[in-house]
C-alpha cells in the first residue's frame, strides 16, 4: 500500500507454513529484506533524512511462529532467535548509515505477548501478558543514569542487575509523542514513563505537564457533562471530592510551573494523572450500579413472564388493565422526563425505562402468581436456582461438573431401582462416572500432545462403528462400503499421527483424504432410518470423524464417554416416564400437538440438559483454552495461514458435542411429550438466572484472563439460547431429513392442563 504519507508492504498468507519442518525465520527475513530494497531508493533516503518524525514499523511474525510450530526450547526457535537478532542489528546498521550516524534516530523493541513453554498464549499467565519493552538510540536514558528511587523492581541481564521499570501498553504512545516531539494521541489513556526519557527536567516536565492536559481534556469533558445536569442534589460526592483535589493540584502545578521548579512540576503532574485517570473511570462507570440494578428488576420480570409461558397461564398481556397501561405510561413518562433534564444518556434512560415495560404484564397477573406459590414450590424453586448457581461455579470451577455428574446419577440411580431397570442402571452409573473424570483431568490446551491417547480413542471409535453398523445396517452391501469407510479413515489419521510426531510433513494426499472424510461424515447420518436409536447413533459416530481430526489428546475419549452418558440419560428418562414405551420404536418424525402440564420433572431435565451443554463445553477444556488459538488444532487439514478457515474448524470442533447434546435434546422432547418451545423456555429461566450472575460479576481491570473471561461469560450465557435454538434447526434437519423413505410419521396429542396437580 502506498500513499503521500504511508508506505506499506506485507507478505501474502501463503508464506505462513506451520509444518513441523517449515522454517518460520522466512517470515523475518522476508521484512529485513524489503527493508533493504527500500532504502535502495533515492527518493526514500531523501525522505529520511530530510522529513521529521519519520516512524519505521517492523512486524517481525517468525518467532511468534516458531514457537506455536516449534516451542521455545526448540533448536529451531533458537536459530529463528539469532536470525532476528543479527536481522535487527543489520537495520540499525543500515539506518545509521542513510541517516550518515546523525544520532537521531530512536529504536524501540517490544512485544504485544509472552508464550510459555509450551508455545502457547492467551490464558493470562504473566510469562503471557508481561513482555520486554527494549528501547535504546536518542532521547532514551541510560539505565545507570534514571532514577534509581522510582523503582522497586529489577532485572538481571547477563549477571548484572539493571532496575526495571513497568509499563502498560496505553503508555507507549504518550512515551512516542515525546520522543517525537509531537501531540499525545487524545483518547490516549497512557501516562508517560519519564525514567525512559534522556532530557532535562524542563523538556519531561513540559511533556508530562501536556500528558496531564490531555488527559484533563476527557476529564473536562465527562465533568461538562455532568454539571449539565438540572438537580444537582443528587451529584455524589465523589465526584465534588475528584473535582476539589484535581483543581487544587493544577493550581499548585501550574504555580510552580510559572516559577520553573520543573522537578516539583514533575512530582505534582504524576500525582495529577494518576488522580485524573482514576476521575475518568469514575465517569465512565457512573451509571453501574443504577443499570445494575435496573437489569436486575428487568431480569426478574423476564423470568416471570417466561414462567408464566411455561405454566401456561392465562395470556398475561390481555389482563392488562387500563389504569395499569395508564399508571405505566405516567411512570414512563416520569422516568424518561427527569433523565432528559438530568442529561442521561439515551441507552441509559432505555435500561431505566425497560422495567416498567416488564413488570406491567406481571402485575396484571400477580393474582395467577401468588395462587401458584406455596411451600413446595418455594422449596423446589430454591433447588433449581440453587443449581443455577451451581452451573455458574462450573465456569471457575470445571471439577463441579463432575460432581454435578454424580449427583444426577445418584437421582437416576434412585428411580432406575425402583423400576427394576438393572442393565440400564449400570450403564448409567458407569458413563457418568466415566464422564465425570475428565473435568478432574488437565485440560487439552493448544500444545497439548498425547499421541497415544489420540489413538486410542481413534481405534475405540473405530471399533465402535463398526459393531453399529454390524447390529443396525441391514443392506449388506451398504454394511460393508460403510465399514471400508471407518477403517480407511482411521488408517489415514493413524498414519497422519504418526507422520506428525515423527517430524515428517503430511502429503497431500493425507490431508486430501483427511478433508474428504470430514465432508462425508457429514452425509452418512442422512442415508440411515430417522428411529431415534439408529439416527442418533449415526450422527454420533460420524461426526466423531472430524472431532477426531480436529483433536491432539482425549478428547475422542470424552465424545465417547460423553454421547454414551446421553445415551443412557435418554433411556433412564423414558424408563422413569409414566408412560414409556420402547425407544426403538419412537422416531424423529413425531410430531407433539398438545403440551403436557409442565412439572418439576420438567424443570430437572432442563438443567440436565445444561449440565451436560457445560460438560461438552469444559469437559476438556476452559475458558482460556477456548479463546488461545494455535495451528496444532487443524494441523491434519490446513499448513498455510488462514485465519477464518482455521477458526471454522475451531469452531465447528467446539460444536460437535453440543450437537450431539441437541439432537438427545430433540428425542427427550418426543420421549417426554413436552413441546420444543416449552424445553427452550424452561432451558431459557436457567440460562437467565445464570446471566444475571455473571452481570455482576464483569471486571474492566485487571489481566486480559480476568476482564475477557468474565465479559466471554457473560456474553456466552446471553447468547446460549438463541444458539441453541439455531442447533436445534440445524438438529431437527439432521434427525429428520432421510435420503431413504420414512413411514414414522406420527401424531402425539397429550394432556392440556393449566398446571400440574389437582389443588391447582
Amino acid at each position: 500500500m502506498n500513499s503521500e504519507k504511508i508506505f506499506a508492504d506485507s507478505y501474502p498468507a501463503e508464506v505462513e507454513q506451520f509444518s513441523k519442518s517449515s522454517n518460520t525465520s522466512v517470515l523475518d527475513m522476508w521484512v529485513f529484506e524489503k527493508v533493504k530494497h527500500f532504502f535502495e531508493k533515492t527518493e526514500n533516503i531523501e525522505i529520511l533524512t530530510s522529513k521529521k518524525k519519520v516512524i519505521l514499523f517492523l512486524h517481525l511474525l517468525g518467532m511468534d511462529t516458531s514457537g506455536h510450530v516449534h516451542k521455545p526450547y526448540s533448536s529451531l526457535f533458537t536459530d529463528n532467535l539469532i536470525i532476528v537478532d543479527h536481522g535487527i542489528e543489520t537495520i540499525v546498521q543500515l539506518i545509521d548509515r542513510v541517516t550518515n550516524h546523525d544520532q537521531k534516530t530512536t529504536y524501540i523493541f517490544t512485544s504485544d505477548h509472552g508464550m510459555t513453554d509450551k508455545g502457547s498464549h492467551g490464558s493470562g499467565h504473566p510469562v503471557e501478558t508481561e513482555t520486554p519493552f527494549v528501547a535504546w538510540g536518542a532521547g532514551i536514558r541510560h539505565w545507570k543514569n534514571a532514577w534509581i528511587e522510582d523503582t522497586a523492581k529489577n532485572a538481571i541481564i547477563d549477571g548484572v542487575i539493571v532496575p526495571r521499570w513497568d509499563m502498560n501498553q496505553a503508555d507507549v504512545a504518550p512515551l512516542l509523542s515525546s520522543l517525537l516531539g509531537q501531540a499525545i494521541p487524545k483518547n490516549s489513556c497512557g501516562k508517560l514513563p519519564k525514567q525512559y526519557l534522556n532530557a532535562s527536567d524542563m523538556y519531561v516536565a513540559e511533556f508530562m505537564r501536556k500528558n496531564f492536559e490531555q488527559l484533563y481534556q476527557q476529564y473536562d469533558h465527562y465533568k461538562y457533562q455532568s454539571s449539565q445536569k438540572l438537580f444537582q442534589w443528587n451529584i455524589p460526592k465523589k465526584e465534588s471530592d475528584y473535582a476539589t483535589i484535581i483543581s487544587k493540584l493544577k493550581n499548585d502545578m501550574e504555580s510552580v510551573y510559572r516559577a520553573k521548579n520543573f522537578k516539583q512540576v514533575i512530582a505534582l503532574c504524576d500525582v495529577l494523572i494518576d488522580v485524573t485517570l482514576e476521575a475518568i473511570e469514575f465517569y465512565q462507570t457512573y451509571y453501574k450500579h443504577e443499570l445494575l440494578l435496573m437489569l436486575t428488576i428487568a431480569m426478574i420480570g423476564w423470568i416471570l413472564i417466561v414462567l408464566s409461558k411455561v405454566f401456561v397461564f392465562e395470556p398475561v398481556f390481555s389482563k392488562i388493565s387500563r389504569k395499569l397501561i395508564w399508571g405505566g405510561f405516567v411512570c414512563v413518562i416520569l422516568i424518561i422526563g427527569y433523565n432528559i433534564l438530568q442529561r442521561t444518556p439515551k441507552t441509559v434512560i432505555f435500561y431505566f425505562v425497560l422495567p416498567v415495560f416488564l413488570w406491567i404484564p406481571v402485575l396484571a397477573s400477580w393474582k395467577t402468581y401468588i395462587r401458584v406459590i406455596n411451600m413446595k414450590v418455594i422449596g423446589q424453586s430454591v433447588i433449581f436456582v440453587g443449581c443455577a448457581e451451581i452451573c455458574v461455579i462450573a465456569f471457575f470451577q470445571r471439577s463441579v461438573l463432575s460432581l454435578f455428574l454424580l449427583g444426577n446419577t445418584i437421582y437416576l440411580s434412585y428411580h432406575l431401582k425402583r423400576n427394576n431397570s438393572g442393565s440400564l442402571l449400570l450403564s448409567i452409573i458407569a458413563s457418568n462416572i466415566a464422564l465425570a473424570i475428565f473435568p478432574i483431568l488437565p485440560v487439552v490446551e493448544k500444545d497439548s500432545n498425547h499421541p497415544w491417547l489420540l489413538v486410542f480413542g481413534v481405534l475405540l471409535w473405530s471399533v465402535a462403528n463398526t459393531m453399529v453398523n454390524i447390529k443396525y445396517t441391514e443392506n449388506y452391501m451398504f454394511r460393508c462400503m460403510q465399514c471400508v469407510v471407518c477403517w480407511s479413515f482411521a488408517v489415514n489419521l493413524l498414519i497422519s499421527i504418526y507422520m506428525i510426531e515423527t517430524g515428517i510433513d503430511l502429503s497431500w494426499m493425507n490431508r486430501t483424504l483427511s478433508w474428504l472424510f470430514l465432508v462425508i461424515s457429514f452425509v452418512i447420518p442422512f442415508t440411515t432410518s430417522t428411529t431415534i436409536v439408529i439416527r442418533l447413533m449415526a450422527i454420533t459416530i460420524n461426526y466423531a470423524v472430524p472431532f477426531m481430526i480436529l483433536s491432539l489428546s482425549y478428547e475422542p475419549l470424552f465424545l465417547f464417554a460423553f454421547s454414551v452418558s446421553m445415551f443412557s440419560w435418554l433411556l433412564a428418562e423414558n424408563e422413569i416416564a409414566t408412560y414409556s414405551q420402547k425407544i426403538t420404536k419412537l422416531s424423529f418424525l413425531y410430531e407433539i400437538t398438545q403440551n403436557k402440564p409442565v412439572d418439576f420433572g420438567d424443570f430437572r431435565r432442563a438443567l440436565t440438559f445444561v449440565l451436560y451443554i457445560l460438560v461438552s463445553f469444559f469437559g476438556t477444556g476452559n475458558m482460556a483454552t477456548v479463546s488461545s488459538f494455535d495451528p496444532n488444532w487443524v494441523r491434519l487439514l490446513v499448513s498455510t495461514f488462514s485465519p477464518f478457515l482455521m477458526a471454522s474448524l475451531i469452531i465447528m470442533k467446539l460444536l460437535i458435542p453440543i450437537l450431539v447434546a441437541v439432537c438427545c435434546l430433540k428425542s427427550l422432547q418426543i420421549i417426554t411429550k413436552v413441546k420444543a418451545q416449552t424445553l427452550f423456555l424452561l432451558i431459557f429461566v436457567v440460562c437467565d438466572l445464570m446471566c444475571l450472575h455473571f452481570f455482576y460479576l464483569i471486571k474492566n481491570k485487571g489481566s486480559w484472563l480476568e476482564i475477557g473471561s468474565s465479559i466471554s461469560h457473560f456474553v456466552i450465557m446471553e447468547c446460549t439460547t438463541i444458539v441453541l435454538i439455531i442447533l436445534y434447526g440445524c438438529a431437527t434437519l439432521m434427525t429428520e431429513f432421510s435420503f431413504v423413505g420414512n413411514k414414522n410419521n406420527q401424531k402425539y396429542a397429550t394432556y392440556e392442563l393449566p398446571y400440574d396437580s389437582k389443588n391447582q
